[in-house]
């Protein structure tokens, strides 16, 4: 991965990825762990960090993962962010979504699947991913998003603790 930096405030890059078998029902509860995930860092992070910009993947080649890449610009020293970071990544794996998030997310979530289903690409990688790969993450989507618990989002997040991760810190000059 190559990663450029401009500016002229301190940086954490964290690049995080773990196994999750890419059933319909993970596939589902990776974006909602993802946003967790954002919602966190933000909450958590608010009074030290400039930005936050949380992406992520979910991947079936060559071995089924989910990957999250965090940059996190702040007012603070690296080392700081750095030290909070690992804070907010830990207390992710233990604190599960509140009800209030989880509604949200996955309302979101089927907003998303919805708009998705309109879309003439969507059913072209729908398509190959079922018949190329085996995997099915269409059929009965709004069902298998509702079906995910906060205690699968927590665990998702967990499993990134204890999966490969790279961190950067970019000192300013």
């Amino acid at each position: 991965m190559t990663y450029n930096v401009k500016g002229n405030r301190d940086a954490v890059v964290v690049a995080m990825s773990a196994r999750l078998p890419m059933t319909s029902e993970n596939y589902m509860a990776a974006d909602i762990a993802a946003m967790y995930l954002k919602h966190m860092m933000r909450r958590e992070m608010d009074s030290l960090a400039g930005t936050v910009e949380v992406s992520h993947s979910r991947r079936i080649y060559p071995e089924d993962r989910f990957s999250v890449l965090l940059v996190v610009e702040g007012n603070a020293p690296a080392h700081e962010l750095l030290r909070d970071v690992r804070r907010v990544l830990m207390k992710a794996g233990q604190e599960q979504p509140d009800n209030a998030f989880m509604s949200a997310a996955k309302a979101y979530c089927k907003n998303i699947y919805d708009i998705d289903l309109k879309d003439p690409s969507y059913w072209l990688h729908a398509i190959a991913m079922r018949y190329l790969d085996g995997k099915d993450f269409t059929t009965g989507g709004a069902s298998k998003i509702d079906a995910v618990t906060s205690a699968k989002v927590c665990d998702i997040l967990a499993s990134l603790g204890q999966g490969s991760k790279v961190e950067y810190v970019i000192n300013k000059r």
